[in-house]
């Protein structure tokens, strides 16, 4: 595994047309309360080049009420190649935890916490305002084809007991679709 600590102070996140966001904070804070029920959703995809592997960290704004579209802005992130599939899944979703958890600390006071349902994968109700969307699949499938599901458990229970939503296929679409996209 890599090790996933990024100042995101000084990375830059980028919009769909390629602009650059200077300080994903400040570009977040007027958008965040626009709407009645905004979620922030982070999630992170990979995808294995030649001689490297390209993550694709996505933020997604969606808000839950009204249901009219989603606002994305992303960052890239090259790393030395990571030929586990294992440990890839996991820098995924460390690097989702480590953008979730600066998000949460840099907005306190400025974006409310969603109305949250319980949690499907513990039942509980999250205490942080960040949702997590993760490119794990809770079903093995047949003959075990879906390989993800060999850390379900372990990355679904790790994100959990940080306090944020948690959620695997298929109703990751943070990671699944968005970052996804942005990393081919």
């Amino acid at each position: 595994m890599q090790n996933t600590n990024i100042d995101f102070t000084k990375r830059k996140f980028k919009k769909f047309g390629g602009e650059v966001i200077e300080d994903i904070i400040e570009y977040l804070k007027p958008l965040i309360n626009k709407g009645d029920d905004m979620r922030i959703i982070v999630g992170c995809d990979s995808q294995q080049k030649r001689s490297y592997t390209m993550y694709a960290l996505a933020i997604v704004l969606y808000d839950q009420s009204l249901h009219n579209g989603a606002h994305v802005v992303f960052m890239r992130i090259r790393d030395k190649k990571e030929k586990s599939l294992i440990n890839r899944l996991m820098n995924e979703s460390l690097y989702s935890l480590d953008l979730a958890e600066y998000l949460d600390n840099n907005l306190e006071g400025f974006y409310i916490k969603p109305n949250f349902e319980k949690c499907k994968y513990n039942g509980l109700i999250p205490s942080k305002k960040i949702e997590i969307h993760v490119d794990v699949n809770p079903d093995e499938g047949k003959n075990k084809q879906n390989k993800s599901n060999v850390v379900y458990s372990s990355i679904m229970g790790m994100i959990s007991s940080y306090g944020f939503m948690v959620k695997c296929k298929p109703d990751a679409y943070c990671a699944s679709c968005a970052a996804d996209l942005l990393c081919k």
